[in-house]
């Protein structure tokens, strides 16, 4: 409803309509209504929920001591006294519901002015010197960055976008929205353009956003050959454009070399178990080069010379891929291809703890006719993904050997059966290919047990996930000591098919896992035992096998003798900077703490010149009862332990008895 006084004074509105009240003192022709001024400005006021029926009376009253007078229609004999600061009084059936103050020159022409001008300069001073959002930020750094994974650091989508370089956590504890934000970063020499990391461009009152950098590498980073420490810079902006705020980070990673591979970035803290200790194995995808212009190369020689033919990777028949797998270790064979160790030294990182071990890659395997377990199942691995067939690498503790997946059944090889002369000789190709497909009756037996130290790596399926190999140039050195590996197969150069040298499971040889004992193949010291001799000397049963440096995780750990059936387990420990016993304990104890086990002893007198000693290890809820003898000798600490597995208590014993 729209009420007025008309400023001609002859009527009062009465009426309603909607829900409110407004009241309009308008200018006209007429300079006085009754007498009194009306003023040029109009005045609004709401009044909500007015009953639609019922009349309004206006009535005035001033500052001075003059009576209310009802505005009645066409008043004529009010007293005319000068009102300096009238006021309207509306009255709803003498109920007063409204008063407005006629302004004063002040309030009506000023006020408004003054305002104005407050309100703009409120503004003015919001934009040009409002306070900053006061972002708190946290980055959380990667350890270090592998080059062989360079494809991995650069997908978010690879194994949940675990790879990265840095985490950044960004806080905004003020009161004001954060707008157009950017999260930026470079790392010199590598990267030196910054480089947007995905974020939220806007970020509310008290809320916290992440934003992850991964960082696309170039190629080149696959000739690193040695590790560096690097800086990585972060940067942060915010705010309009000429006015923009800014948050600078700089952190510290390890660059490792081309070959380098660490089994876990987990905090010693967080490691519960053996899989947390092996975090990082799905990545040894990466190091199978099988579009590696070198390996592609001696794929086709195997093909062409060994094979005379295959079509393994077209039929997908078991008796193809079988052959394919037995023509690898023949061509390794023919080479005069060696088992030899390479370097594998723990890692302590800010609070990550590791083994890194530096593996050659199978280019370097194929030049230098040489390399370790897990090195020749990388190449392994790599030829058959490049014949077509589908590869595995299977580990157990302290060992691999490659394999390959077939219409669901696997087969297996044991690759280092080829041994060398200094490692007690060679195995045929079918027998390695025996070896190893009793291996794998173990692996599954292991796995189904739920023992987490037997696991696989599907290359196939690590493909499919994201994880992609490193990408290698032309060689021409590989290419031409491949030329000359493979002249020596037709000329039967290496150790020949013909003339290789047999070691049965029973006469104290190299064993199939490891490339042999070190002893090279001691005799017999009672019937069914075989000599251990090397800085210590004990006998052990027949048909045991033999694993050369078994966990990096431990590297004092020099041998490890598993009985048959597993009866018991000998280790070989070397301590070569403890000065006691107990002191090499001491460290074993540390050692085996950051995987996870927990050991317990005490020593139980002496036996030809070694400390007895009886403990207990506990890992997962397990215990296995240990006896051993340790000795000082020469400036550091050498000894014999042995595990005892379902009460074999004689056997340790017996084992423990012959330790010379």
């Amino acid at each position: 409803m729209v009420a007025g006084i008309y400023p001609d004074g002859s009527r009062v509105l009465r009426g309603c309509s909607g829900s409110a009240l407004s009241i309009v003192r308008e200018y006209s022709k007429h300079p006085f209504l009754c007498g009194y001024p009306v003023y040029t400005q109009s005045i609004l006021r709401q009044y909500s929920e007015h009953s639609p029926t019922t009349p309004l009376q206006f009535r005035y009253h001033s500052t001075t001591s003059i009576p209310e007078v009802p505005l009645l229609p066409k008043a004529k004999n009010f007293p005319s006294p000068v009102h300096l600061h009238p006021i309207w009084l509306i009255y709803e059936q003498n109920r007063l519901i409204m008063q407005t103050t006629t302004p004063s020159f002040f309030k009506k022409h000023l006020m408004p002015v003054l305002l104005l001008g407050a309100g703009i300069l409120l503004l003015a001073y919001g934009w040009f010197f409002r306070g900053a959002a006061d972002l708190k930020v946290k980055i959380k750094p990667a350890t270090y960055i592998m080059p062989a994974a360079y494809k991995v650091y650069a997908n978010p989508e690879v194994l949940g976008g675990r790879y990265n370089l840095f985490k950044a956590v960004i806080e905004n504890p003020s009161g004001e929205m954060v707008q157009d934000m950017k999260v930026e970063y470079r790392i010199p020499k590598y990267i030196d353009e910054w480089t947007e990391a995905p974020a939220a461009a806007h970020v509310l009152p008290g809320q916290t956003v992440v934003a992850m950098g991964y960082p696309a590498f170039d190629q080149k980073i696959t000739e690193k050959n040695s590790q560096s420490k690097e800086k990585a810079e972060v940067r942060i902006t915010w705010g309009p454009k000429g006015n923009r705020e800014e948050v600078k980070e700089t952190f510290s990673f390890t660059m490792m070399a081309a070959g380098d591979f660490a089994y876990t970035d987990m905090p010693a803290s967080e490691i519960a178990s053996f899989a947390d200790m092996m975090q990082n194995n799905p990545l040894s995808v990466c190091f199978i080069t099988a579009e590696d212009p070198a390996v592609r190369y001696y794929t086709g020689k195997i093909q062409q010379k060994i094979l005379k033919g295959e079509t393994a990777g077209v039929t997908h028949t078991a008796e193809e891929g079988v052959r394919f797998l037995k023509g690898i270790y023949e061509a390794t064979l023919r080479s005069g291809m060696v088992y030899s160790s390479t370097q594998a030294v723990p890692s302590s990182t800010g609070d990550v703890q590791t083994l890194v071990q530096r593996i050659r890659l199978p280019r370097e395997v194929i030049s230098n006719n040489t390399g370790l377990c897990i090195e020749l199942s990388f190449l392994y691995a790599s030829i058959m993904r490049n014949a077509g067939l589908d590869p595995v690498v299977f580990y157990i503790p302290g060992h691999a050997y490659p394999g390959f997946k077939l219409n669901g059944q696997y087969y297996a090889i044991e690759a280092t059966s080829i041994g060398g002369a200094g490692l007690g000789g060679s195995k045929s190709a079918d027998e390695a290919l025996q070896i190893g497909m009793k291996e794998l009756q173990e692996f599954f037996q292991r796995m189904q047990m739920g023992d987490d130290r037997y696991y696989m790596v599907d290359v196939t399926e690590g493909l499919s996930q994201g994880i992609i190999p490193m990408e290698l140039k032309e060689d021409a050195f590989t290419r031409q000591k491949i030329d000359e590996v493979a002249a020596n197969w037709e000329n039967g150069g290496g150790v020949p098919a013909n003339n290789v040298v047999y070691v049965p499971s029973n006469n104290g040889g190299g064993g199939n896992t490891g490339g042999g004992n070190d002893g090279g193949g001691g005799g017999n010291t009672n019937t069914g035992f075989v000599q251990y001799s090397r800085n210590i000397s004990f006998a052990y049963p027949q048909g045991s096998k033999v694993i050369n440096n078994p966990n990096p995780q431990v590297p004092v750990l020099i041998t490890m003798v598993n009985t048959p059936g597993q009866a018991v387990t000998a280790q070989v420990y070397e301590f070569q900077n403890a000065s006691g016993v107990n002191q090499a304990l001491e460290s074993l104890r540390e050692m085996l703490y950051q995987t996870g086990q927990q050991i317990s002893y005490q020593t139980a007198g002496s036996h030809n010149g070694y400390t007895l000693v009886n403990g207990v290890t506990n890992y997962n809820g397990n215990s296995m009862p240990w006896i051993g003898g340790l000795r000082n000798r020469n400036g550091h600490v050498e000894g014999l332990i042995i595990g005892i597995y379902n009460g074999n208590q004689q056997l340790a014993q017996q084992i423990l008895g012959s330790l010379r």
